[in-house]
């Protein structure tokens, strides 16, 4: 199990670095207590990141969940909150060292880099090994692509918090996923463009070199630009004031010098929060 502190750069910015290491600081002890009260052993604490290993998935899974029902407890000086995205797979690895290898731990690291902040993600073979006692939910979401392997693999989502209803993911979307056949509609004003495995990245910003210029003076020349990798559609960020992201689902996110994964339909302001645009600004997306 991998778990990481999301938005860590942006508490050091907001915070300092002192009080900001206290409470990424604070925030691993207790996460590590959990894993140690799971039945795990944290192997390594990388920066804002632990790597965890349990003798079952079971226990894995428990400690994933345990570990974002603490972080919701939690307050700092100066924080809302904390939080965390996790990521769980079940395989077997290499003892090296007081150090683990292996193909599990790869896949492992993969499933963090695609989750999100208060996600836990984790993988078919998991999901076949843990026992129905444990009375979790999951829900297929993804088809990921991990390095060494031929086939995608099929990604989970374990379904934590206790909600009645949950967003169903289409079985057509992650029949596309498996075939590749991904498309992303951006628009901005009367301009339109679709990316797809045809063509598979676009520029934004304020030059006329740009797919879509937005001509406003917070807009870097070459602001951001948006691509098809690994079947997903990143926008990285390369302006002088930062890329804002909202998603249909009610995420906001604030990118600088970053990538994000866009999912589902939301809207891009580039180096404006979105309460300042009038709209004619914005490039609207729609991921099908």
């Amino acid at each position: 199990m991998f778990v990481d502190i999301s938005g860590s750069t942006r508490m050091y910015e907001k915070l300092g670095d002192e009080i900001a290491k206290q409470a990424i600081d604070k925030c691993l002890a207790q996460l590590s207590d959990i894993v140690v009260a799971q039945n795990g052993s944290v192997i390594k604490s990388i920066g804002d990141e632990l790597m965890c290993r349990f003798d079952n998935a079971d226990s894995a899974i428990a400690a994933a969940v345990a570990c974002q029902v603490e972080v919701g407890t939690l307050t700092f000086s100066g924080l809302a909150r904390i939080s965390i995205r996790a990521a769980v797979h079940f395989g077997q690895v290499i003892e090296d060292e007081n150090d683990i290898f292996g193909d599990a731990v790869n896949v492992a690291a993969r499933m963090t880099g695609i989750s999100r902040a208060g996600q836990i993600l984790t993988t078919e073979d998991t999901v076949n090994t843990v026992s129905e006692n444990l009375g979790v939910r999951v829900r297929q979401i993804d088809l990921a692509q991990v390095k060494g392997k031929e086939n995608k693999i099929p990604v989970y989502e374990v379904l934590w918090e206790q909600q009645d209803r949950v967003t169903r993911i289409s079985q057509d979307l992650l029949a596309r996923m498996q075939e590749g056949d991904m498309n992303l509609r951006l628009t901005h004003g009367a301009d339109a463009l679709e990316l797809n495995n045809q063509r598979k990245s676009a520029k934004v910003g304020r030059s006329e070199d740009c797919d879509f210029v937005v001509d406003t003076a917070l807009a870097s020349r070459v602001h951001a630009i948006i691509e098809l990798r690994r079947d997903k559609f990143f926008i990285t960020d390369q302006g002088t004031n930062g890329t804002y992201v909202s998603t249909n689902s009610g995420q906001e996110v604030y990118l600088r010098r970053e990538e994000f994964i866009l999912h589902g339909n939301g809207k891009i302001s580039l180096g404006q929060p979105f309460a300042e645009c009038d709209g004619s600004e914005l490039v609207y997306f729609e991921c099908r």
